[in-house]
């Protein structure tokens, strides 16, 4: 059982390769193109805010037991997987930009950076993830992060002045934050916000339907109650434009096969019973003729 289950996560580690590698130069029709885009953007996304995470919570683990001792040693994989409203799949990026959201998690939980030191680099590292991967809409990892230092900017500081964007040195001086873990003032809410926001979309009621957008919009309004990690992927969503979020949105649902635009609602379909969106439609054979 074991070997079977090691070539299973090397073929799932192959795979989430080809795909991350193959999104720069695949020769494929614009719309799909942009749907797949949209689905590794997610993906990443969720891969980024959970190696930040694991940086974190090693030192905290450390923390926890006095910091006796030498700090444990620091690595972290670049293939995760991640969980998505439509299941579980391996994630993959590049090692150096893994190593580097993993640093800023340690470095953040150890005080070595400030919340929008953190919110800098990391968006900094995004942009250039982005930009290999000729994405159209930059990759905005950290939501939690980033909307606890909007709502501290909104609150007020004593120093208003931004930090400056630190180096990636292992020397850095410390800062201390005095609140060193993302707030939110209710999650589930915000989340479950953005589930109406998605499924209000055009685009996804004119793939989907009422009906499934609805079973949708049930679906993931109790998601954001029983996932956490599926909450903070669905928070990471939020103020993305509907022709990004959409298609992603989708594939997490696991509605790729039921959801369809419109144009290609009756392409190649064989109607026993033709439906009256197939009528007058050339491209519909149906059965006896």
């Amino acid at each position: 059982m074991g070997l079977f289950k090691g070539l299973k996560a090397s073929k799932e580690r192959k795979k989430a390769k080809e795909f991350y590698s193959e999104i720069p130069r695949m020769n494929a029709e614009k719309r799909e193109l942009r749907k797949l885009k949209a689905v590794l953007s997610a993906r990443l996304t969720a891969f980024i805010d959970k190696t930040f995470i694991e940086g974190a919570e090693i030192i905290s683990n450390w923390q926890e037991k006095g910091s006796e001792g030498r700090p444990p040693a620091m690595f972290s994989s670049a293939f995760k997987d991640v969980k998505t409203i439509g299941g579980t799949v391996t994630v993959y990026l590049p090692q150096k930009y893994t190593n580097i959201y993993f640093e800023l998690g340690s470095k953040y939980q150890s005080a070595l950076l400030t919340k929008n030191q953190v919110i800098a680099l990391a968006d900094s590292t995004a942009t250039d993830v982005s930009y290999s991967l000729t994405l159209a809409h930059p990759l905005a990892p950290l939501a939690l992060l980033s909307i606890d230092a909007e709502q501290d900017d909104d609150a007020g500081d004593d120093d208003p002045s931004p930090d400056p964007t630190p180096d990636m040195t292992p020397d850095m001086e410390p800062e201390m934050t005095p609140d060193m873990e993302p707030d939110m003032d209710d999650p589930i809410a915000d989340c479950q916000a953005v589930c109406a926001e998605v499924t209000a979309c055009q685009e996804f009621i004119d793939a989907c339907g009422a009906d499934i957008t609805a079973q949708a919009l049930d679906g993931c309004l109790q998601t954001c109650v029983d996932d956490e990690n599926a909450r903070a992927q669905i928070l990471g969503a939020a103020g993305l434009p509907c022709e990004v979020v959409v298609p992603a949105a989708i594939d997490d649902f696991g509605l790729t096969e039921v959801c369809v635009d419109d144009e290609d609602l009756c392409e190649d379909i064989v109607c026993v019973n033709p439906a009256d969106t197939c009528e007058g439609n050339t491209a519909v054979t149906f059965e006896g003729e």
